[in-house]
Parts: C-alpha cells; structure tokens; sequence
C-alpha cells in the first residue's frame, strides 16, 4: 500500500472518492481507487449537522 506522500510525489492525477464508512472504502478499493477521501462537509450531511459541529471522535469513528 502506497502513502498518499507517495502517490502525489509520482507525479500521477490522484482520484479519491468519498468514503463516509467503510463499505464504501471498500467499495473504493475493490474499483481500484488509490486513494479515499473522508470529507467533513459530506459527514455533516449525512450525519444532519454542520461540518463545524462534527468533533475530532465523530471523524475518527468512520475511519475506524
């Protein structure tokens, strides 16, 4: 598994779609995507607050 680091030093377009648990992380890797991407405001949607009332836990607990 590559770093992100690494990735964007190689120089290549980096496509990392959104991954708000983790079957859609693994829905992600199955298609090949190098990379995810866990986005606050989308957690904010899908959780029905604001991205600025999401806490360091709440973004934790997806990546978990």
């Amino acid at each position: 598994m590559q770093t992100l680091k690494a990735l964007v030093d190689a120089g290549d377009f980096v496509v990392a779609p959104v991954a708000l648990n983790p079957v859609m992380a693994r829905l992600a890797e199955d298609a090949g995507f190098k990379a995810g991407y866990l986005s606050g405001g989308s957690l904010g949607w899908l959780k029905c607050v604001t991205e600025a009332n999401l806490s360091l836990a709440d973004m934790a607990q997806v990546a978990l």
